[in-house]
């Protein structure tokens, strides 16, 4: 029925309403008059055929398990694991946009896949069939931004690139703000002037020297870039399982 009928005012809408029907029995509708009949799908469990077959991939939901299992326990509630596979859409994007403007001069764009579906079901667009954005949208927005920070750990260095799309020299301040089990370590500030398309190396150390931690799950920085007194780029970074960078 979702895709039979068309919206239309008075007629006919498509609502989503999650609860253990006890509470929240209240569901919210955009028809405008008394609902004369209602026709019910349930789907609670990722293992619902419907869901299944909405999965297009030929390897279906296994890459998604297997990422959010490197981070969390996969939940067989399906809100619980769609919240998951969208956090990890989001993590999974951040760090191939962050790679790509890294290797400005080798890489010189990137070209967003996807914006938005016209069904329900996992896709990599960034806005859902009903409107709703998913996480991925504000981290795309933010990493489209003209200057952007960016850490990297490749081969155990801890190094932190700034990088500007913007078309003039920029000089601007990077404060780093390091956490430990979410309290604030230190906080260091270095002045920068960037120019146009350049990839500027700010900080470069070998991690343990740097961090002092052999275990760093506990570690998560904060990176804010001010020209002026406005800000105009800041970012969480971090080495900890999904539930803990969610709550930062």
């Amino acid at each position: 029925a979702s895709w039979t009928f068309r919206k239309a005012p008075k007629f006919f809408d498509v609502v989503t309403y999650t609860g253990d029907g006890t509470n929240d029995r209240q569901i919210s509708h955009n028809l405008g008059n008394d609902v004369g009949m209602m026709l019910i799908k349930k789907t609670s469990s990722i293992n619902d055929k419907r869901l299944q077959y909405r999965q297009r991939s030929y390897i279906g939901n296994k890459e998604i398990y297997r990422q959010i299992k490197r981070y969390e326990p996969l939940s067989n509630d399906l809100k619980t694991f769609i919240d998951q596979s969208q956090d990890m859409q989001a993590l999974g994007m951040k760090i191939a946009i962050e790679s790509h403007m890294n290797s400005t001069g080798h890489c010189m764009g990137s070209l967003l896949w996807q914006l938005n579906d016209c069904w329900p079901g996992p896709s990599w667009s960034a806005i859902q069939s009903n409107g709703e954005v998913k996480p991925v949208y504000q981290e795309i927005k933010k990493l489209f931004s003209p200057t952007i920070a960016v850490i990297d750990t490749t081969d155990q260095v801890f190094s932190i690139h700034l990088i500007s799309d913007e078309n003039r020299t920029r000089n601007v301040e990077l404060e780093v703000i390091c956490f430990r089990d979410g309290i604030q370590k230190s906080s260091e500030f270095f002045p920068v002037s960037i120019n146009y398309l350049e990839v500027k190396e700010v900080l470069s150390a070998k991690r343990k020297k740097w961090d002092g931690s052999r275990t760093r799950k506990d570690l998560s920085y904060q990176l804010v870039v001010r020209e002026g007194n406005e800000i105009i780029f800041q970012d969480f970074w971090f080495e900890v399982p999904l539930e803990r960078w969610r709550k930062q």
